[in-house]
C-alpha cells in the first residue's frame, strides 16, 4: 500500500509489519501508524496465520492489497523478507531506499519515523538507526538505547533494569546494534548482508544483524529522539509463538550462545567455549538460588543444544566470513566491556534482595494496617500504626502465656542459672563452643576412647548451627534446650494446634497440655535430650504434613512435603524411630485420603513418599549404620541413655503417658486428655480429623509396644501417641459451645461439661505438679570434667597425654580413655566398645600389675591413671605397679597416679614393636603428626596411640610406611632403620565426600522449601 510519494528532500521509506495474534496491540500500533508526522512510502504487512482478529483491523484501516499471508510458522526473519518480495515494482531506486521494520505488539510516538528519517540525513554514513525503545504499558520506563552483547552471551541493552527516560539518553550514537522494533536500514545494506540469519527465527537476531553490519564496515546508531514502546508479548509468554518451539528464554539464550560463536574470531573460540559453558553453569546454580528453577534449566538447555550442532556454527561462520570488510578489532569497541556480565550478576541480586524487601514491608503494613474506621485527613492518610510492646502481647495472648511459663522455668525442674555446665543422667556436657561440634560433625577420626571412625549423628551439625547463631555459645543452646523446654515446646505446639482449631483459647489450652505431658518432664529430668527436641519439633513436622494432605494450590503441597521431609530429618536426627512411626502414619494417611477413583490419586502418596525420602537422603551414611536392629532404632537417639539406670514403666504406666524413670508426672493428669479425645469421635462435625489423629495414636501405641519388647526408652512414641490425643482432645472442643447453643437440654450437656471440666483441669494439674512436686532430677550443673584439673590442663599440651578412667573394684573393672576436654553431646555416639586387649591391661593393672602393662599403657598414649574407687584391694594393687607415682592427694571417691615414662598420644619405640622400651614423642592432634622424625639407629616403630583402622596413613618424605598391629588393637607404623625426614600421619576416608553430596543435598532442599519467584527478562 502506497500512502504518498517520497519527498525530495528525504529518501523512499518502506514500512515492513510482521503480525501474529497481535489484535490485542494492533489498534494503537495502527491509530499511531498512520497518524505519522512523515509517513512511510509504502507499508507492507506479513501476517502470519494469526487466528484473532488482527486480519479485520488490518483491512480495515491499510486494505486488503497491503497484506501478504503465511504460515503460522514462519520465522520473523522470514516474514519480512516475503514482505519485501511482494512489493510491487514502483520504479524507486534500492540504492535510496530505507525499509522500516515494525512489530505488531509496538506503538508510535507521532515523530518516530520523522526522528530516525533526521538522523540518517544529518549523517549519511549511516546505514542502520534504532530509536530509543520503552515499555508499555509502562511507558516511562527504558527497555534499550541500543544494544551490544557481553563476553558471556548476554544481551546489554545500554540500560539498568526498570530504568526510567529522563532525557538522560538523548543523543545520536553509534552502537553494535539496534533493536528490530522500529529498526531503519538502508535496503542496500538489507540486501547486502541477506537480511535476519535464517538460523535465528525469533530473538537476538537484531544483535547479530549489528554485529554482521559492523563487520561489513557498516555504522549503526540510535536516536534516542525517536520513541517506540514495546509490549515484548512473545518474550513475556502473552501469546503463543509457533516459529520456534521452546521457552522464550531458552530460546533466546541459545541464540545468544550462537551469535556469540559465530561471530567471534576462530583463535577465541576455545577459550569462549570454556568461558561459555562455566558461565551457563554457574548462572543456573545462580537461578536455582534465585528461586527460578525454569530459567535455570532453560541456561542449561540452551548450552546443551548449542554444543549439538556444530554444523550450525560452521555453516553461519562460512556464511559471514563472505561479507567481512573490516577487522573483528574494529568492532571489539562496540562489543560490552569485560565486566559487564558482573553488573548484570549484582543487578540480579540486587532485584532479588528489593523485591524480597518490598515482600516483608507490604505485609508489615498488611498487618499493621487497622481497620478502616471512615475519612481521615489526607496528611494522616499514610501513617503506620506502631503498636507499644504492651498491646503487641495483648494482641497475642500465646506470647504472654510463653514468657509465664518461660519464667516458672526457673523454678520448677532443672536448675536453669548457676555456675557449671548442666549434665547428668542421659546429658553430657556441652561442647566448649559451635566449633567443637563442627569438628565432630566433620572428623573422619573422632578422639574418643581408643578412636572411633563412626560417622558423627547428624543431630550434632543441628546443634552446631544453633550454637552458630548463638555466637558459639554451646552452653547456651543446652540451657534452653533443657531449661526452658516447656514454653519452647508450647510455641511449637501452637503452631500445629493454631492451624487444626479456630478457638485461640482452646489452641492454648491443647499447645500447654502438650508441653506439660509426663513424658516430657520426665524426658528433662533424665536428660534425654534427643526426647527433649523431638517435643519440640514434632508438631512442626506434624503440621509441615498436614500443609502437604490440604495445602491450598497444588504447588504449596509440593513445597509443604520438601518442608516436611527436612524437618523430619530434624526430628530423626535425634530420634532415629520417627522416620518408621511417621511413615507407619503415612501408610495410613494416604489409604485414608486417598480416592483410587481419583484422576490424580497418585499425587498423595508421592507427597508423602517425597517427606519420606527427603530425610533419608539428608541423613545418609548416618542411617545405614543403624542397621535393621530394631534396638538402634529404638536406641540411638541423642543422650547417653546407657548412663541412666533401668527403670522399666508397666503397660499400665505406658497407657498412662508415662515412660518411666525419675522426673514423670503421675498418671491421672492425662485422664483429661483420653476423656476428651475420645469425645472427639462423638461430634460428627470433626470425625474425620479425629479419626486421623486416633489412627496417628494407634502408630505411636506400636512403637509403645515394641521399645517395651526391646527394653528401650519409649519416650518418642508415647509423644506420638499423647501429642495426637491433645490434637483430637483440641478437635472436640474447638466451637463446642456454639454447636451446643440452642439445642435442647438433654443428657448431653452435663457429659460434655463434665468431660470439658476435667480436660481443661489438665494443665493446671500438670503445672502444678510440675512447680509443687520438686520431681527428682539426673540433671544438674556440675564441671564439665570429673577429674583433676591438672590433667585437663595436660591433656591441651601438644604432646596429649591420656587418662585411664577405672571404675569398679577388681572384681568387673569397667575403663575408658578420656582425651583433651573429655566427652562432650555428640561423644556418646560415636565411642566405640572398649576391646578386649584393654579390658585384660586393665584387669591386670586392677590386680597384679607389671612393668610390661605400664608400658602397654605408655605406648598407647596414656600418662595417667584415675580410679573412681574406694577399694583400698584396688588401690594397693594398683600403687605396687612398677613406674606409677601417685598424683596428687587422694580422696574417698577417686586416686590418680602418674606414668613415670614419657607418654604422648604418638610415640617412637626401639626394636621391631613393640616389645618393649620408650622413645620420643611427637606433637600430635588426633593421631594426626607433621613433624620432623628425630634421628635414631636401628630397628625402630611408630606407635599412634589408635584404634587400628584402614583409613590410617602415613608417609616419610612421601614414600608410604607399613602399618602394623599393636598390642592387638592399636595402630602402628614400622620405620626405616636410621630413617629422618618430614612425617606425615593421618586418617582418611569417604566421610568427607558424603559432607559435601550431603550439604549440596540440603541446599537444594532449603531452596525447594522456599516460595518460587518469576525472574523478569530484563535480569536474564
Amino acid at each position: 500500500m502506497t500512502h504518498s510519494a517520497p519527498a525530495a528532500s528525504r529518501p523512499l521509506v518502506t514500512a515492513v509489519l510482521v503480525v501474529h495474534d497481535g489484535a490485542r496491540w494492533l489498534p494503537r500500533l495502527l491509530e499511531t501508524l498512520t497518524a505519522q508526522r512523515s509517513l512511510p512510502d509504502r507499508i507492507v504487512v506479513v501476517d502470519t496465520g494469526s487466528t484473532d482478529d488482527s486480519r479485520r483491523l488490518l483491512e480495515s484501516t491499510l486494505g486488503p492489497r497491503a497484506i501478504v499471508s503465511a504460515d503460522r510458522g514462519l520465522a520473523f526473519g522470514d516474514a519480512v523478507r516475503l514482505g519485501l518480495e511482494h512489493l510491487p515494482p514502483d520504479g524507486h531506486d534500492p540504492a535510496g531506499e530505507w525499509l522500516w521494520i515494525l512489530h505488531d505488539d509496538c506503538q508510535l510516538e507521532s515523530d518516530t519515523l520523522h526522528h530516525l528519517l533526521a538522523s540518517v540525513q544529518a549523517d549519511p554514513k549511516l546505514s542502520i538507526v534504532g530509536p530509543k525503545v520503552r515499555e508499555w504499558p509502562r511507558r516511562k520506563r527504558l527497555l534499550e538505547v541500543g544494544l551490544t552483547v557481553s563476553g558471556t552471551a548476554r544481551r546489554v541493552t545500554g540500560v539498568d533494569s526498570g530504568e526510567y527516560d529522563q532525557g538522560q539518553h538523548d543523543e545520536v550514537s553509534t552502537r553494535l546494534a539496534v533493536a528490530s522494533v522500529g529498526m531503519l536500514v538502508r535496503r542496500e545494506a538489507w540486501d547486502r548482508l541477506g537480511g535476519f540469519d535464517p538460523d535465528l527465527r525469533l530473538f537476538g537476531e537484531d544483535v547479530d544483524f549489528g554485529w554482521r553490519a559492523a563487520r561489513a564496515g557498516l555504522r549503526t546508531a540510535v536516536c534516542s529522539q525517536a520513541v517506540v514502546y514495546h509490549a515484548e508479548a512473545s518474550a513475556r509468554g502473552q501469546r503463543a509463538i509457533e516459529a520456534v518451539r521452546g521457552r522464550p528464554h531458552r530460546l533466546a539464550r541459545e541464540h545468544a550462545l550462537y551469535t556469540v560463536l559465530v561471530n567471534s574470531p576462530a583463535w577465541k573460540l576455545p577459550w569462549l567455549w570454556l568461558r561459555l559453558t562455566v558461565g551457563s553453569v554457574l548462572r543456573a546454580l545462580g537461578l536455582v538460588l534465585v528461586k527460578a528453577p525454569g530459567a535455570a534449566a532453560d541456561e542449561l538447555v540452551a548450552l546443551l543444544a548449542t554444543w549439538v550442532k556444530p554444523m550450525r556454527l560452521l555453516r553461519g561462520r562460512v556464511r559471514r566470513r563472505r561479507a567481512h570488510r573490516v577487522p573483528h578489532s574494529a568492532v571489539r569497541p562496540l562489543l560490552a566491556p569485560w565486566w559487564a556480565p558482573y553488573r548484570q550478576a549484582v543487578d540480579l541480586v540486587g532485584q532479588v534482595v528489593a523485591e524480597a524487601v518490598a515482600a516483608v514491608s507490604e505485609r508489615t503494613r498488611r498487618t499493621a494496617r487497622g481497620a478502616e474506621t471512615g475519612p481521615v485527613a489526607d496528611e494522616a492518610q499514610n501513617l503506620t500504626a506502631q503498636p507499644g510492646m504492651v498491646t503487641w502481647l495483648l494482641g497475642r495472648p500465646m506470647a504472654l502465656v510463653a514468657i509465664g511459663l518461660a519464667v516458672l522455668s526457673l523454678f520448677g525442674g532443672v536448675d536453669v542459672v548457676g555456675p557449671g555446665l548442666l549434665r547428668g543422667g542421659a546429658l553430657l556436657p556441652a561442647a566448649p563452643g559451635a566449633a567443637d561440634w563442627w569438628s565432630l560433625y566433620g572428623e573422619t577420626w573422632h578422639p574418643v576412647s581408643t578412636g572411633s571412625d563412626l560417622p558423627a549423628p547428624p543431630y550434632v551439625a543441628v546443634l552446631g548451627g544453633l550454637a552458630t547463631v548463638l555466637l558459639g555459645k554451646a552452653w547456651l543452646v543446652v540451657d534452653l534446650l533443657i531449661g526452658f523446654s516447656v514454653p519452647l515446646t508450647a510455641l511449637a505446639a501452637y503452631a500445629l494446634t493454631r492451624r487444626l482449631v479456630r478457638s485461640t483459647p482452646v489452641a492454648i489450652w491443647a499447645a500447654v497440655s502438650y508441653a506439660l505431658l509426663p513424658v516430657l518432664t520426665g524426658a528433662v529430668s533424665q536428660g534425654r535430650l534427643g526426647t527433649v527436641v523431638a517435643t519440640m519439633v514434632a508438631p512442626l513436622a506434624a503440621r509441615g504434613l498436614i500443609s502437604t494432605v490440604r495445602g491450598s494450590d497444588q504447588q504449596r503441597r509440593w513445597r509443604a512435603a520438601v518442608g516436611a521431609g527436612l524437618v523430619l530429618a530434624v526430628l530423626t536426627a535425634f530420634v532415629p524411630v520417627a522416620l518408621g512411626i511417621v511413615a507407619i502414619v503415612a501408610i495410613g494417611v494416604w489409604l485414608l485420603l486417598t480416592e483410587p477413583s481419583s484422576e490424580r490419586a497418585w499425587e498423595l502418596p508421592a507427597r508423602l513418599l517425597v517427606a519420606l525420602v527427603v530425610p533419608v537422603v539428608l541423613l545418609m551414611p548416618w542411617l545405614l549404620e543403624l542397621g535393621t536392629e530394631l534396638s538402634a532404632w529404638f536406641g540411638g537417639e541423642a543422650g547417653y541413655g546407657e548412663q541412666v539406670a533401668a527403670d522399666p514403666a508397666s503397660r499400665g504406666d505406658l497407657l498412662m503417658g508415662r515412660p518411666g524413670g525419675v522426673g514423670d508426672a503421675p498418671g491421672w493428669v492425662t485422664v483429661g486428655l483420653v476423656l476428651a479425645a475420645l469425645a472427639a469421635l462423638v461430634r460428627t462435625d470433626r470425625r474425620r480429623g479425629a479419626v486421623l489423629c486416633w489412627l496417628v495414636a494407634v502408630g505411636g501405641l506400636v512403637g509403645v509396644l515394641l521399645a517395651q519388647r526391646q527394653d528401650t526408652w519409649p519416650g518418642f512414641a508415647l509423644i506420638t501417641v499423647y501429642g495426637a490425643l491433645v490434637c483430637a482432645a483440641a478437635l472436640a472442643g474447638d466451637g463446642l459451645m456454639q454447636r451446643l447453643t440452642g439445642v435442647s437440654f438433654s443428657w448431653r450437656q452435663p457429659v460434655i461439661a463434665g468431660v470439658a471440666g476435667v480436660a481443661g483441669l489438665v494443665p493446671v494439674a500438670s503445672l502444678a505438679w510440675w512447680l509443687l512436686a520438686d520431681p527428682e532430677t539426673l540433671v544438674e550443673r556440675r564441671a564439665p570434667v570429673d577429674f583433676p584439673v591438672f590433667m585437663a590442663d595436660l591433656q591441651q599440651t601438644p604432646e596429649a597425654p591420656r587418662t585411664l578412667i577405672i571404675e569398679g573394684g577388681t572384681e568387673s573393672p569397667q575403663a575408658h580413655l578420656s582425651r583433651e576436654a573429655g566427652m562432650f553431646i555428640g561423644h556418646d555416639d560415636v565411642i566405640p566398645e572398649p576391646p578386649e586387649e584393654l579390658l585384660e591391661l586393665v584387669a591386670r593393672l586392677t590386680s597384679d600389675p607389671s612393668a610390661e602393662d605400664v608400658r602397654m599403657l605408655a605406648d598407647h598414649g596414656v600418662g595417667f591413671i584415675l580410679l573412681r574407687s574406694s577399694d583400698p584391694v584396688t588401690v594397693s594393687a594398683i600403687d605396687s605397679g612398677p613406674g606409677l607415682t601417685r598424683a596428687g592427694a587422694q580422696s574417698r571417691a577417686s586416686t590418680a597416679w602418674r606414668l613415670d615414662v614419657a607418654a604422648g598420644s604418638v610415640r617412637i619405640v626401639e626394636g621391631n614393636g613393640l616389645d618393649g622400651g620408650s622413645g620420643a614423642v611427637l606433637p600430635s592432634s588426633t593421631g594426626a603428626v607433621h613433624a620432623e622424625l628425630p634421628e635414631g639407629k636401628g630397628e625402630r616403630s611408630l606407635v599412634v596411640g589408635e584404634r587400628e583402622d584402614p583409613g590410617w596413613r602415613a608417609t616419610l618424605d612421601g614414600d608410604g610406611l607399613t602399618p602394623v598391629t599393636v598390642d592387638g588393637w592399636g595402630q602402628g607404623f614400622q620405620l626405616p632403620e636410621g630413617s629422618t625426614g618430614e612425617l606425615v600421619v593421618e586418617h582418611d576416608s569417604a566421610r568427607g565426600r558424603w559432607l559435601a553430596g550431603q550439604m549440596l543435598v540440603l541446599v537444594l532442599v532449603v531452596l525447594m522449601c522456599l516460595p518460587g519467584r518469576r525472574v523478569s527478562r530484563g535480569a536474564l
